[in-house]
């Protein structure tokens, strides 16, 4: 472990608070991963300021405590009712809590008590709340990795603490993470079964036929393949490692082949993002945002992306709706070139003590300066998955270059059909394999004023439907305009 992979998971835990269970509850949307995970903590320990972290844990005990509390008195009604939905069966067995769903243990879990729980109980508590939480987003790759390490919290207590309780409390808590750890290995099992059974029929498939539906399904499940790979999920051997790397290359290479919308860029990102259907994805989209939208943002500030209007255009309206989702036919995603990589371009005030929105706005025009260009107010939301570009950089040298050198050099060599800048358009698309939307673009702009951003999956994004147009060649000549109009 090194210190990137605690930015990471700094990063991440940033990503995944911002996902909310109920409307107006902050208390409740507060995560407790970051203050009682040990995995955190350690983490934190060997990386943070030492100053800052040992502030921190001289704190530990009472945050330990107000949490605990905070659990048990949050739950308790709702476990009540729970209990009423029982007819007969022993609390202190396993089999009492087979018919809840997982969401529901964790009320069972946050709310025993008896006066202090133990770290290995609290990092049950805080991995199954983590993947609850992150599970509500649909996103079943991320949600495996999350209950991978909910198993290892499980196996963790279930060897660490007494097998056989003597207490009436401790045995309901055994028997809980006990019927946690049977649920979780069954679905770790069976969707990594499926993983490797769906790639295996769509390598099949492609190799009797190459469709676009063969060729896409491939794609997508080899892609799959090499997340969990990468993620720790998937076990393979040197030789299963070899031979995904050899078997996505052939693919990808039919992948360059494919058609692409007529309103998207002929790419080898357009495809690619095609094939393993992020491009499909759309944006959230909102009537207006406020300070309120901005403060449950990632980055806690606006986000701006102006489009220009093409020669022979009116106007840039099209364009816009298209990215926020609006369109009813060929709605993917427009892949934009750039320095670090094909996606959505994003321009946001730095934390420079000079940076305004202002500045940032002005800027962001400069990309287009046609009369009928569209500037688009949006916020990076709680499906953004962000890294930054030295960071993701060093993942590949040392990670993807060396475990899947055939797919990273395809990947990296890849040309466009339309000229690219510098040939950097593979960055997003290497990050992607990773799992990461959105990359922190290596440079910045105005005297580091302004931050660059790219996304290439737009459910990354919520966006405002009014936007503003310009009218004329002059700073103050813009008007507003309704997408939805």
């Amino acid at each position: 472990m090194d210190s990137l992979t605690y930015i990471k998971e700094k990063q991440r835990l940033d990503e995944y608070g911002l996902i909310k269970v109920e409307q107006g509850k902050e208390e409740e949307n507060k995560l407790a991963y970051g203050e009682l995970n040990t995995r955190f903590l350690d983490m934190e320990k060997q990386y943070r300021n030492k100053d800052e972290f040992r502030k921190k844990m001289d704190s530990y005990q009472e945050t330990k405590k107000n949490i605990e509390e905070m659990w048990h008195k949050n739950t308790s009604v709702k476990v009540e009712e729970l209990k009423k939905s029982v007819k007969g069966g022993d609390k202190k067995t396993k089999d009492y809590y087979k018919e809840f769903s997982l969401e529901q243990i964790e009320l069972f879990i946050k709310n025993s008590d008896r006066g202090g729980n133990s770290k290995e109980y609290n990092d049950v508590a805080t991995d199954l709340e983590l993947y609850n939480r992150v599970n509500r987003l649909g996103d079943v790759n991320e949600s495996l990795t999350l209950l991978g390490r909910l198993k290892e919290s499980c196996d963790t207590y279930l060897n660490n603490r007494r097998k056989k309780p003597r207490t009436t409390n401790g045995k309901i808590r055994r028997a809980i993470i006990e019927q946690i750890s049977d649920r979780v290995n069954k679905m770790l099992n069976d969707n990594l079964d499926m993983i490797r059974t769906s790639a295996k029929n769509g390598m099949e498939a492609f190799s009797q036929e190459q469709t676009e539906e063969t060729v896409n399904t491939a794609c997508k499940t080899h892609y799959d393949m090499i997340y969990h790979n990468l993620q720790g999920n998937l076990e393979l051997s040197e030789e299963e490692v070899a031979k995904l790397d050899s078997d996505m290359e052939t693919i990808l290479k039919s992948v360059y082949t494919q058609r692409v919308d007529d309103n998207q860029s002929n790419t080898m990102s357009s495809k690619f993002f095609n094939a393993i259907g992020w491009s499909e994805h759309k944006p959230t989209t909102v009537n207006y945002i406020g300070n309120e939208e901005v403060k449950k943002s990632l980055l806690k500030k606006k986000v701006y992306h102006t489009i220009n209007t093409l020669p022979g255009k009116e106007d840039a309206v099209e364009q816009a709706k298209q990215l926020s989702g609006l369109l009813k036919e060929k709605n993917r995603q427009f892949y934009s070139d750039g320095m670090s990589g094909r996606g959505t371009y994003l321009a946001v005030s730095s934390n420079s003590k000079t940076a305004s929105d202002e500045k940032t706005i002005n800027h962001c025009w400069t990309y287009g300066e046609n009369i009928g260009s569209v500037q688009l107010t949006m916020i990076l939301n709680e499906n953004a998955r962000m890294i930054a570009y030295d960071d993701l950089d060093t993942m590949i040298d040392n990670i993807l270059a060396k475990k899947y050198p055939k797919v990273y050099q395809f990947i990296k060599n890849s040309r466009s059909m339309i000229r690219t800048r510098q040939g950097q358009e593979y960055y997003t698309m290497l990050a992607a394999l990773f799992g990461y939307n959105t990359v922190k673009c290596k440079l910045g702009g105005c005297n580091g004023e302004i931050d660059y951003y790219v996304t290439c999956d737009r459910k990354a994004l919520t966006i405002s439907v009014e936007a503003m147009t310009r009218t004329g060649k002059g700073n103050n000549d813009k008007d507003p305009v309704d997408l939805t109009d």
